[in-house]
């Protein structure tokens, strides 16, 4: 199974999205048709290993113990140092090697926290529809490039989370402000108010229209796999609806390629 690109943590008070994984302990993992995406739902974050210290005691010890044992058994020392010397050569070979291929440490800077209802909903609302879209990708297969949309899906449920952070800080912000700012203090409350008003109203209207977009090509493949499942299963032809032609699907998968920001003329084929 390929590598998740997004990992989500959530319980009910908070939602974790990260391009890493989430080491969190506890919790049951939400299993997808798709696996680009992998949520679990506990936040409870993983104790850290000690790799530092189980290093110095493989490395320290390994060769001491090595010595010891050889020296009882009455082998020469010149052998008994030799054999010493490769184990602690062997041991900081395979630290080294293995510490570089562990995977990236949890960073709270590469972590986005949503604390706010309205935005947690939002989020699990767009996991739904990603849910939805991948459930049509079989009938879409010849259509669409499915690893690339997958991609694509991933890095818009991302970016989608970003927005979502921004505006639960936007609106945060604003709350604090009105409430700790006396009016004296501002000298043009009305302009203020105005610009926390167009910042709110933006950022909703950009979350709308990404929702919308995912609703849409959700809805999209919905209908064409509905339909090219009724005419193999009843051996027949429905008849040619609009919704349910090829390039209305396309025009949905365009169209959220477009809110997400790539406007190349052929997005959802790698």
């Amino acid at each position: 199974m390929p590598a998740a690109l997004l990992h989500v943590a959530s319980d009910t008070t908070v939602t974790v999205v990260s391009r890493h994984r989430l080491r969190t302990t506890g919790g049951r993992v939400t299993r997808r048709r798709w696996p680009a995406v992998l949520e679990t739902t506990s936040t409870v974050p993983e104790a850290a290993a000690p790799h530092s210290l189980w290093a110095a005691a493989i490395i320290t010890l390994g060769p001491v113990a090595t010595a010891f044992g050889l020296a009882l058994t009455g082998t020469p020392w010149p052998l008994s140092a030799a054999a010493a010397a490769i184990v602690f050569t062997t041991a900081t070979w395979y630290l080294l090697v293995h510490r570089r291929r562990l995977p990236p440490a949890q960073d709270a800077a590469a972590a986005i926290t949503l604390t706010e209802h309205r935005e947690r909903a939002a989020f699990a609302k767009a996991l739904t529809h990603a849910d939805e879209i991948s459930a049509s990708w079989p009938a879409l297969t010849p259509l669409i490039d499915v690893p690339h949309v997958e991609r694509l899906l991933a890095e818009f449920l991302w970016h989608l989370a970003g927005i979502l952070s921004a505006r639960e800080d936007a609106r945060r912000s604003a709350t604090a402000f009105m409430l700790t700012t006396p009016a004296s203090a501002d000298p043009d409350p009305k302009s203020r108010r105005a610009a926390v008003t167009r910042r709110l109203s933006a950022l909703d209207a950009d979350v709308a229209r990404r929702l919308t977009a995912l609703s849409g090509a959700a809805e999209a493949g919905r209908i064409y796999s509905h339909r090219r499942n009724f005419d193999r299963t009843t051996r027949s032809v429905t008849p040619d609806r609009p919704e349910g032609r090829p390039e209305a699907v396309l025009a949905a998968y365009r169209a959220l390629a477009t809110a997400h920001g790539d406007t190349r003329a052929d997005p959802i084929h790698n």
